[in-house]
């Protein structure tokens, strides 16, 4: 078994490093599973600010990654949610136009799988995809136990 640590150093995860001010530091450790970022980033880069939007989809996914890491306070139901079944323990951070996908491996940590814009997931009521595969890639990882922490509490997740 391993720490998120070594899953970094030996290339099973890879950790955000996010663009922080000077006078920024983390507060949470967020990381992706191999390709997760560049997979996402290439779903929302096309995609246009939606009408009455101040921001892109991309620029939305960036700025709730920059929101979790310095430790602002995430909103259950607006900027982040349990997905069903809640036993899963598979989560989702939101944005008003994207979905984040991933699990809390422990306090403070997040790994994220896999995003979809909001309007793909509407449409065809897609959610069970991903929650089985976070799921599945969850399971497959060689990671410490407990993988995924259970509970909503944000205190004992976030």
């Amino acid at each position: 078994m391993a720490t998120l640590e070594h899953l970094c150093a030996i290339g099973e995860l890879e950790k955000e490093e996010a663009d922080l001010d000077a006078d920024e530091l983390p507060l949470r450790l967020l990381y992706f599973a191999p390709g997760a970022r560049a997979r996402i980033v290439g779903k929302l880069r096309p995609l246009a600010r939606c009408r009455g939007r101040n921001t892109a989809p991309l620029e939305q996914f960036e700025q709730i990654i920059y929101e979790y890491v310095v430790g602002k306070s995430l909103a259950y139901s607006v900027d982040r949610r349990k997905l069903d079944p809640i036993t899963m323990d598979v989560w989702e951070f939101k944005t008003p136009d994207v979905r984040i996908f991933g699990w809390v491996p422990r306090k403070a940590s997040f790994i994220v799988l896999d995003g979809e814009p909001k309007a793909n997931l509407t449409k065809f009521k897609m959610y069970a995809p991903y929650v089985q595969a976070v799921v599945a890639f969850r399971g497959q990882l060689n990671l410490d136990a407990p993988k995924a922490l259970g509970g909503v509490n944000y205190n004992d997740l976030f």
